[in-house]
């Protein structure tokens, strides 16, 4: 594991490698903290969940629009159902960035529109399409 460098200003920078072996840096305060920074990024990158930070600054809207305009493997009635549940999930967590989309909340907002009676097979679908964009993105991090 790269050791910490402490920096003129007395902050710590560590150099490491990310999972698909591109050179990056971070800054931290303390040299525990880019220790444990550093480890957290080589355990994230052995279970396949490390994504990149610039990658989950998108918004949720902004990704599954630029997935959308690609989509080539659906059928046009398949990919208009799918625009239109997203346009239910952009009204709620569109702006959203992606790194900071959490379990908790999403059902949270199920639960509220399984409340205010919205049928569960619809519950159901947008539950599909949330975990599918969640998939997609983890599968094209950087």
């Amino acid at each position: 594991m790269p050791e910490p460098k402490q920096l003129p200003n007395g902050r710590w920078k560590i150099r490491f490698r990310d999972p698909l072996g591109g050179p990056r840096s971070k800054v931290c305060d303390t040299k525990r903290e880019a220790r444990a920074f550093a480890e957290d990024v080589a355990h994230s990158g052995r279970r396949g969940s490390w994504v990149a930070p610039e990658l989950s600054r998108n918004t949720l809207e902004a990704w599954s629009t630029q997935y959308m305009a690609i989509v080539v493997h659906l059928r046009p009635a398949s990919v208009a159902l799918c625009q239109r549940e997203l346009a239910h999930i952009h009204r709620r967590f569109g702006l959203h960035q992606l790194g900071q989309l959490n379990a908790l909340e999403i059902q949270k907002w199920l639960a509220e529109l399984l409340a205010a009676g919205v049928a569960p097979s619809s519950v159901q679908r947008k539950v599909s399409d949330v975990a599918g964009a969640c998939s997609r993105f983890q599968s094209k991090r950087a």
